[in-house]
């Protein structure tokens, strides 16, 4: 902290912003919220720095639970390009939270952060026309932006792409692809590997197997997913 604080008087740009978030946070020196709320309003104003605004947005959010503010904060983030005030902007919207909800403007700021680059706007989008949130309902269009989002390395795509390919979902049912990819999920990680286990157990997209449920299930008990550990006691 004493560094920040001497980087600051020196002119470093960067220095405010981590300093007014140890003192919002009490990071190593004591919290004093109203102190870092005033010096991140200051370096905003000084140079509308889309950082500042967004550690605004969520100490509003996180600190004083005002909603309201934190959409206002987020806001200007947002006009300033910054992809995660887009995602809050939607969530804030889709949730009806510090403003009256309204789902077609929370696809509207998904849409806007996948355009800036943000997987998780990429992958939320499908989900909207999946779910027909805020736009028209299309399956098929959820499944095309899904596999973006796959191809970039958007893993809860490439599961959303599985559950797809195995209920015939915008996509012709392909029961062999989509378990490919399932098994290649499972390798990879917990969540994954705890769908193949749900899957191999059900027995109705592919033959049951209980020695592979058991693998499949501890190797989620391995990184903790709670209903592998539940499943196995």
């Amino acid at each position: 902290v004493r560094w920040f604080r001497e980087a600051a008087a020196l002119g470093d740009t960067d220095a405010p912003l981590y300093l007014s978030s140890c003192l919002l946070y009490g990071e190593g020196l004591e919290q004093d919220i109203p102190a870092g709320l005033a010096m991140a309003r200051e370096a905003w104003e000084t140079n509308e720095d889309p950082q500042f605004a967004y550690l605004l947005a969520t100490a509003y959010e996180d600190l004083l639970g005002d909603d309201e503010g934190a959409r206002a904060w987020h806001r200007r983030a947002a006009d300033k390009g910054d992809e995660e005030a887009m995602m809050s902007l939607g969530d804030l919207y889709r949730f009806g939270r510090g403003v009256q909800r309204n789902l077609k403007a929370a696809f509207r700021w998904y849409e806007a952060a996948a355009e800036a680059g943000n997987l998780e706007g990429l992958a939320t989008m499908a989900y909207c026309y999946a779910a027909g949130e805020g736009v028209r309902r299309n399956e098929a269009k959820a499944v095309e932006i899904y596999e973006r989002a796959a191809k970039l390395g958007h893993a809860d795509s490439r599961l959303s792409l599985v559950s797809c390919y195995l209920h015939g979902t915008g996509v012709d049912k392909n029961v062999d692809k989509g378990m490919a990819l399932l098994r290649e999920l499972a390798e990879e990680g917990p969540a994954g590997a705890m769908m193949l286990a749900e899957t191999l157990y059900e027995g109705e997209l592919a033959p049951q197997d209980l020695d592979a449920v058991v693998h499949w299930l501890g190797k989620a008990a391995e990184a903790d997913v709670p209903e592998a550990v539940t499943f196995l006691g």
